[in-house]
């Protein structure tokens, strides 16, 4: 069985990834728990998990249950502190 911590860590490496690049906008909505957990064959929980590590680093917040793209510095001491994260 795969271990769940590196699970949820490489979905949010991905939408972490996403923001940095541009793909996923400022104030974008980010794929639902139930759409990650079927594109990356996980739980549900392990899913949230990963919005919930964006949220805590300030890269998403919630809005009436929708999990949205934050503003973030795109300077490289950010990018590296962001990437030492969880």
């Amino acid at each position: 069985m795969a271990d769940t911590n590196l699970l949820y860590q490489k979905i949010a490496n991905d939408l972490r990834e996403s923001i940095y690049s541009g793909t996923l906008k400022e104030g974008e909505r980010l794929p639902t728990e139930m759409d990650l957990a079927k594109q990356y064959d996980v739980s549900r929980i392990t899913s949230k998990r990963a919005l919930e590590e964006l949220k805590q680093s300030g890269l998403a917040y919630s809005i009436r249950g929708m999990v949205m793209s934050s503003t973030y510095s795109s300077s490289p001491v950010a990018l590296a502190a962001a990437s030492c994260t969880g």
